[in-house]
């Protein structure tokens, strides 16, 4: 319940950074994704360390759309420049802390990840530009396909890397203890 429950609090999430995004609001998503933040560390007790992975995973993927964004393949609105606007970097960065939760059954199940990437990536974006936080460079055949094969290779390797960052590792603070889960063996 408290999966499904974070779930909904990032989906919020979004909608107020692609709403935001859209409406010249751009301090609307960050805001709200720093609640999620909150939200997200206080009910999963994780520590003030699980931050900086998440930032930095969360910067990765803003990068790789900033790329693109230079390249011509999306633009969005009332960007100071071609890179990725704030809003867009809280979006990726309150997608990434959901690895640590609500997404978490997906750490290595790369196939998956990558299947998934390429439908879900795609429809998020369509849905952005439904609401006018994003509008595409090419046709959107060709925007659909690039965003697709980014997808399906990022979702995967955003896992990968926060796997390889935890070393296998949770590590759940608690106010009695910090207990270090590694495989199956509890220390």
């Amino acid at each position: 319940m408290k999966q499904l429950l974070l779930l909904i609090f990032f989906q919020a999430g979004w909608f107020a950074c692609v709403l935001g995004g859209a409406n010249n609001l751009p301090w609307l998503g960050p805001v709200v994704m720093a609640l999620f933040l909150t939200l997200l560390f206080r009910s999963l007790s994780l520590s003030f360390s699980v931050l900086w992975r998440i930032a930095l995973l969360g910067m990765i993927g803003s990068s790789v759309d900033g790329v693109l964004s230079l390249l011509g393949v999306f633009h969005f609105p009332g960007a100071i420049s071609n890179w990725s606007p704030p809003y867009l970097v809280a979006l990726w960065i309150g997608f990434v802390a959901n690895f640590e939760g609500p997404l978490s059954w997906l750490r290595q199940r790369y196939l998956l990840a990558c299947v998934l990437g390429a439908f879900a990536g795609p429809l998020n974006y369509m849905a952005g530009m439904k609401f006018g936080a994003v509008s595409f460079g090419f046709s959107l055949s060709t925007s659909v396909l690039i965003l697709a094969i980014e997808w399906a290779l990022l979702l995967p390797t955003l896992l990968m890397l926060h796997q390889r960052m935890t070393g296998g590792t949770k590590v759940f603070r608690s106010p009695r203890a910090v207990i270090t889960v590694s495989g199956s063996q509890v220390e």
